[in-house]
This record gives structure tokens, C-alpha cells and sequence, in this order.
């Protein structure tokens, strides 16, 4: 998706209002802004800024509320022009490493290994595909999605029940969605099944000596960390890589 260029006070804004919502969950205020983080710009001229981000498409202003909050282009922008990766804990590190080392050799222990440490570290939903294997999808974490307020609606799980329980259509939805070799990130309406529009996936490819194998990805509402989610998936799908290799 393709997005214009905004000045450095709008993506300020924009950036504040993205970190605010992913944390709270909560619709953002021009007063949280100058409050929390501009506070040398008048309410006004942040009033002004957050208007014409609204009607640029980059914010959305939730019928129930006054403040802001994304849109899936606001995330675009987000995720292309300002998040910075975060990287991974030691103690999340070691947590990844002691899961792999305790997993054995065998494939599918390693891939439920990676689910668990997908769906731990994320707190959202871990699906592996493995089409060459008997079982062609895995996930993991369906409760944590399940307690993300954007889908206290039951109507909400079902679809997403539905996609993950359909193995040809979870394949197709990862084979769209994936651009390369690296992290890919798809938001929302990117998405073009229509049953997890409210989603966002993170997906990685993983491989056994050059040859793509499957895919392991997070699911999650379209509020998520997008920066740690990518560190997640990148370091997972690299230690399952390794322990796939080192299994040959």
C-alpha cells in the first residue's frame, strides 16, 4: 500500500497516537497528545494536525469517542516510514532456546515448540502450515487472541475458527500474503479474505537448505506491536530453520 509522505509534525502525531493505542487501547485525545508528548504545540494546532490525518485516511474517529485512533493506512505508514524493531529479551531468548533444545529431533515436536514460543512471546495466535506433512496446519494461542477486547464479539473468533480450521484455506491466505523471503507484515483490508479483515498476520517463511518447507505467522487484531511481533517471528522462524537443518 502506498502512502504519501507526511511532515514531521504529522508523523510525529501519527507515531504518538499508534504507540498510545497499542498500549491502551483506548481512543487517543489531542490533550493525550500535548500532554504525553508535544507538550510545546498547542491543543489547537494538534487538533488541526489529527483533523487533516483523519481526513488523509491515516485516523479514524470511533463514533462513541472524541480522541483518534488508526486506520490500516495509519498503520502502513507506521509499520513503513517509523517503527523501529524491538529487539528480543534475554530472558526471551534463553526461553526460545530452552524450548528448541528440549523438543528433540523429531519435526513435529519442533514445530509445536515453535507454536509455544510464538504464541508466548506474541500473546496473540501462532499458526505453522506444513503442507508436506501429514498434518498440513498447527496454531497455538487462540485464547490469547480470544481475550484481545477487538474480539469480544463471538462472531469475531468464529471466523477466525473458520479460516484456521480450514487447511487449504490458511495455505492460500499465507501464499497470498507472504511478499519474500523476510518478515512480511499485511494489515487489515491488505488482507483479501474477508473473514479475518480485522486481522493482521506476520508471516516468515522457513526452509530446510534453501528449499521453502512452510510458513509460521501471528495473528492478531490490527492493534499489535508490530515491531516486536516481527522480532517474534523473524528470531522464531530462524531457530526453527537451524533445528530443521541441524535435524537432516
Amino acid at each position: 500500500m502506498k502512502t504519501k509522505t507526511l511532515n514531521a509534525r504529522k508523523q510525529k502525531i501519527l507515531g504518538a497516537i499508534v504507540n498510545d493505542y497499542l498500549h491502551d487501547a483506548e481512543p487517543v485525545s489531542s490533550e493525550n497528545i500535548r500532554e504525553r508528548h508535544m507538550r510545546d504545540i498547542s491543543p489547537a494546532t494538534i487538533r488541526n494536525e489529527m483533523a487533516e490525518l483523519e481526513k488523509e485516511g491515516f485516523l479514524i474517529a470511533p463514533h462513541t469517542s472524541a480522541g483518534r485512533i488508526p486506520s490500516d493506512l495509519g498503520y502502513r505508514y507506521f509499520v513503513n516510514q517509523l517503527m523501529k524493531l524491538r529487539g528480543l529479551s534475554q530472558k526471551e531468548i534463553d526461553f526460545i532456546e530452552k524450548a528448541y533444545r528440549t523438543a528433540g529431533r523429531d519435526t513435529e515436536e519442533l514445530l509445536h515448540a515453535t507454536l509455544k514460543v510464538a504464541a508466548t512471546l506474541s500473546h496473540l495466535l501462532a499458526v505453522v502450515t506444513a503442507p508436506r506433512l501429514p498434518f498440513k496446519v498447527l496454531s497455538a494461542g487462540l485464547s490469547n487472541i480470544a481475550s484481545q477486547p477487538e474480539f469480544s464479539d463471538t462472531e469475531h473468533i468464529k471466523n477466525i475458527l473458520s479460516v484456521i480450521e480450514n487447511d487449504n484455506l490458511i495455505e492460500q491466505i499465507m501464499e497470498e500474503n507472504i511478499l519474500d523471503d523476510n518478515v512480511t507484515i499485511k494489515i487489515g483490508s491488505e488482507i483479501k479474505h474477508k473473514k479475518i479483515k480485522d486481522c493482521s498476520i506476520v508471516v516468515s517463511k522457513y526452509d530446510i537448505l534453501g528449499e521453502t518447507v512452510g510458513t509460521i505467522s501471528i495473528i492478531g487484531p490490527t492493534r499489535m506491536t508490530y515491531g516486536k511481533i516481527s522480532s517474534v517471528v523473524d528470531t522464531v522462524s530462524k531457530s526453527l530453520k537451524k533445528a530443521l537443518r541441524e535435524n537432516k
